[in-house]
């Protein structure tokens, strides 16, 4: 059997080998940092960056290369007013527009607009416009200032109201396809497929590496028996500290509640096989079970019991030592998720005898079935 230098790396490449689908969603950096742009709160930086763009613009003074000279400062104040105007325009026809679909949408539910803003990517181009339009205006009540060269600034604005244009054609394109029927549960499969799969990734980590651990320790003549009524008052413990001045016996240990301060953030196996593997193990010796991310106690972590009644001090820490800690991070209680959602949706259309949207919502549950059955399988 081969031991792993990095219980970690190793689930890791177990997991990209056999669920692709889940590392899939963050190896395109561009595709990842917009998806990140696409919230309410994150396309705010669109308005700011846009701002920050304009100014770059009007502050060059470099090399000549570097600045436009194609008009002169006073033309190019008064045209911004007017650039103002013919962005401010056709942002007020989009915003009607947008208004007269959401109103002729088939499901005005809270979750169904964010799942339309979200397919349209409605709020980073909402805010871009807007950062576009705030900025050309601060500039157009700077036009006395000497500092800013607003023959760039105007070029600058001209090329950013193209691409204004561009974002808007292709949230018309996005929102035409809002009003159809199956809109609505083809953007909720993507999220919840999306949801599963991130929540997917610590249970591979934990159910991976809590097998490949036990599978390590067994064959090392460890035994999993500790959960069992068994007499250790004649083991000796290896653990990882004590913070107490007074070290209770193991069967303390065992009935104590853990106060958790740590957790397993890597083991290194092969380390902790060679270490192991110096001691006498005697029949009667067992294993803690552990797996990456197992929360560790503050004051008692118990990693092995030996069957005993001596264990040198330095072969303990060196056997801990194959162990690498991170401080705890408690899971996030679960807020309203795209799953329940789901689940909620497809009893009501149940209910309501809408068989499409029933047979649309059971080939989401096919999915997520066909994956968690994948899942548990191999894990």
């Amino acid at each position: 059997m081969k031991f792993s230098n990095s219980l970690k790396k190793e689930v890791r490449k177990f997991s990209e080998e056999n669920f692709p689908e889940i590392h899939s969603l963050g190896k395109k950096r561009v595709t990842l940092l917009i998806k990140r742009i696409n919230s309410k709160r994150n396309s705010l930086l669109t308005a700011a960056l846009t701002f920050f763009i304009l100014l770059c613009s009007g502050l060059v003074t470099g090399p000549s290369f570097l600045q436009y000279r194609i008009i002169s400062n006073d033309k190019a104040s008064l045209i911004i007013d007017q650039r103002i105007s013919n962005i401010a325009t056709i942002f007020s026809i989009t915003m009607v527009v947008v208004g007269w679909l959401i109103t002729n949408i088939s499901s005005k539910e809270a979750i169904s607009l964010q799942l339309m803003f979200k397919k349209t990517y409605f709020y980073p181009i909402f805010y871009y416009i807007i950062g576009l339009v705030g900025s050309l205006m601060i500039f157009s009540f700077l036009r006395e200032v000497h500092w800013l060269n607003f023959g760039n600034i105007l070029i600058t604005a001209t090329v950013l109201i193209v691409i204004a244009l561009g974002f808007i054609t292709t949230l018309f394109a996005k929102l035409a396809k809002v009003v159809d029927h199956n809109f609505l549960y083809d953007a909720l499969e993507v999220e919840v497929m999306t949801e599963l799969y991130n929540k997917s990734k610590n249970i591979i980590i934990s159910r991976k590496s809590a097998n490949i651990y036990k599978q390590t320790c067994e064959s090392l003549l460890l035994t999993d028996g500790i959960g069992f009524n068994t007499n250790l008052t004649k083991h000796q413990s290896i653990k990882l500290h004590t913070e107490t001045k007074s070290s209770p016996n193991n069967e303390d240990i065992l009935d104590s509640i853990p106060d958790w301060k740590y957790q397993i953030a890597d083991i290194n196996l092969e380390k902790m096989r060679k270490k192991l593997a110096s001691l006498n193990i005697q029949h009667g010796s067992y294993y803690i079970p552990v797996a990456i991310g197992c929360p560790i106690a503050t004051s008692h972590s118990l990693f092995f019991l030996y069957n005993s009644p001596t264990i040198p001090q330095e072969k303990s820490s060196q056997i801990v030592a194959s162990f690498k800690l991170a401080k705890y991070k408690p899971q996030k209680s679960s807020e309203a998720s795209y799953q329940q959602y789901l689940n909620d949706r497809f009893l009501k259309d149940t209910k309501d005898g809408k068989i499409e949207n029933v047979k649309s919502a059971l080939e989401i549950y096919s999915k997520i079935f066909q994956f968690e059955n994948k899942l548990y399988s191999q894990c």
